[in-house]
């Protein structure tokens, strides 16, 4: 059985996220999207293969196993608390806005969430945000591409 993801936020990212769930991605389908432009959002729909319904950020967990979160770090809370106080999974894309609401990671514990926080091209830019939040004032960071090899 699909796994049933919900994106909460459909810019520019939510938007690609839910096109190639709507395209498919074995072992998963989208169940729902919320935006702030509901009437954009549900016009937009009317591409997709397997339109969803457009919620509010506080229902997603409703439609989802699983719910992405990918609007601005603002509503993190509006779309994580609810979802992870009903054990849902949710992946979160506004790493940095974890730090002004650690009490979630102790909801998550509580209710049977989870929090998956992933890394993007730039491996430890988030951690570089985190950090400055303790007052770093210098990082020097070094990033590669390419083989590991010391050929």
């Amino acid at each position: 059985m699909a796994q049933r993801v919900a994106i909460g936020g459909f810019g520019a990212i939510g938007r690609v996220v839910a096109q190639h769930l709507d395209r498919g991605i074995e072992g998963m389908a989208l169940a729902a999207v919320s935006a702030r432009d509901v009437a954009r959002a549900q016009a937009a729909m009317a591409d997709f293969a397997h339109p969803v319904p457009v919620v509010p950020l506080a229902r997603l967990w409703e439609q989802a196993d699983i719910v992405v979160e990918c609007a601005p770090a603002a509503v993190l809370r509006d779309i994580a608390e609810p979802a992870l106080a009903h054990g849902r999974l949710i992946i979160v894309l506004s790493c940095g806005a974890l730090l002004d609401n650690l009490d979630l990671v102790d909801l998550a514990r509580r209710s049977g969430g989870r929090i998956l926080v992933p890394t993007g091209a730039l491996l430890g830019l988030d951690a570089v945000v985190a950090a400055a939040e303790g007052g770093i004032t210098g990082v020097n960071m070094i990033t590669r591409m390419g083989s590991t090899s010391p050929d």
